[in-house]
């Protein structure tokens, strides 16, 4: 019996990508305003199932990033997406006056994503996935060798144009990142 022609993948639609990293933001700003209120309190974002059907998702799966690593990817997809939302949380959780003064860490990574497994100590040194397949990087500040928690991380120009559909952009993600078939298999 033939077969009909593959609908496009799930993995390839931008709006679901998009989707999650709007909920993302909004799941920041909730819980830096939250944390302003209650700074004891400990509020975790949580990653939208949808995301394993996006191409964040495939390309966690082709190079096999921890969860906590692909919720750095997301967190640095959604900061470039929606910015001022994204970057007004990170403003208010760094206390940082003025939406454009603040910019995502390591440490906000750590604060607001669960890492049951430990796997984020490892993710941001230089041997690590998101830096071995060039998928952040780290920004200047003027404070960032001092610490942490106030070195900026972004993503790579390859990685956000990856990640926004340009697949001849990334040529370091080439040899993992392949068309998801109908279905996303």
């Amino acid at each position: 019996m033939p077969r009909t022609a593959p609908r496009p993948a799930a993995a390839q639609d931008p709006r679901l990508l998009r989707a999650v990293c709007d909920s993302l933001s909004a799941q920041v700003l909730d819980a830096a305003l939250s944390e302003q209120g209650d700074p004891e309190a400990a509020y975790e974002v949580v990653l939208p199932d949808e995301l394993d059907q996006t191409r964040l998702g495939a390309l966690a799966r082709g190079l096999e990033l921890t969860p906590f690593e692909t919720g750095v990817v997301a967190l640095a997809l959604a900061t470039e997406l929606y910015p001022e939302r994204t970057l007004a949380a990170c403003a208010t959780a760094l206390q940082l006056e003025g939406p454009y003064a603040g910019f995502l860490t390591p440490s906000l990574c750590r604060r607001w994503l669960p890492d049951p497994a430990g796997t984020d100590v490892a993710a941001f040194q230089p041997g690590g996935a998101l830096f071995r397949y060039h998928l952040i990087e780290f920004g200047q500040s003027v404070n960032a060798s001092v610490v942490e928690a106030l070195t900026p991380l972004r993503l790579t120009a390859g990685a956000l144009a990856y990640l926004r559909g340009d697949d001849s952009a990334a040529l370091e993600l080439r040899g993992v990142a392949q068309p998801l078939l109908a279905g996303g298999c």
